[in-house]
């Protein structure tokens, strides 16, 4: 099974531990979910990283306020679905074998 995952991973642990830093540096990491695949279509993408980023980097006291974003986000979303690209719609999939070796169905 392959891994599937999302992590806010701390960069600097090292320079902290060391008192060479004192100040947390914080990337998210993106392991085999539709962010990451290319069997997907970039608007789907660009929606899901958002949406994850959100979430991740929510430092709020208040789970309310993160779904409020959250919601803000789809909201503003939905409403400028159409000034999307026809681009940001395709799907691309890579073939693991030579077209002729598929059976026809």
């Amino acid at each position: 099974m392959k891994k599937k995952y999302v992590a806010r991973k701390l960069n600097n642990f090292d320079s902290l531990i060391a008192g060479q830093d004192t100040n947390f540096n914080f990337s998210i990491e993106h392991k085999g979910i539709e962010v990451v695949r290319r069997d997907g279509c970039e608007l789907q993408r660009q929606f899901l990283k958002t949406i994850i980023q959100i979430l991740m980097e929510s430092d709020r006291a208040e789970p309310q306020e993160t779904y409020e974003e959250i919601y803000n986000y789809v909201k503003e979303f939905n409403a400028n679905f159409s000034n999307n690209s026809f681009k940001d719609f395709l799907f691309s999939k890579q073939l693991s074998k030579p077209p002729a070796e598929y059976a026809r169905g």
